[in-house]
């Protein structure tokens, strides 16, 4: 079903990770899911959690971040999820004393 966007996008080349390439799928709804390449290889992992939004990433890290300071006003917080090789891995989560006190 996403044979096409994908090739697309792993034409663009690597933005994630070094040599990974990583895309928002989309969902049902206003949610996000996500799909990474690995350029060398053409493997294609799917991650199947449903996010509020696509998480921030950099080609030269392996963390994606999640900010929910905006979107969760009552409790916000920021999550990181590091990318294995193979799998997304829960990090590191920041609440909100620790985000504000970092951004002063």
């Amino acid at each position: 079903m996403y044979h096409t966007v994908l090739r697309e996008k792993a034409l663009e080349g690597p933005n994630f990770a070094g040599h990974y390439t990583i895309l928002d799928l989309g969902c049902p709804g206003t949610c996000s899911r996500l799909a990474i390449i690995n350029a060398r290889t053409g493997q294609v992992y799917v991650d199947t959690t449903m996010y509020p939004f696509p998480p921030m990433h950099r080609r030269d890290s392996r963390l994606l971040i999640l900010d929910y300071t905006l979107a969760n006003p009552e409790h916000p917080f920021i999550e990181y999820l590091e990318w294995t090789g193979t799998q997304l891995r829960f990090h590191r989560r920041l609440d909100a004393p620790h985000v504000s006190a970092r951004s002063k």
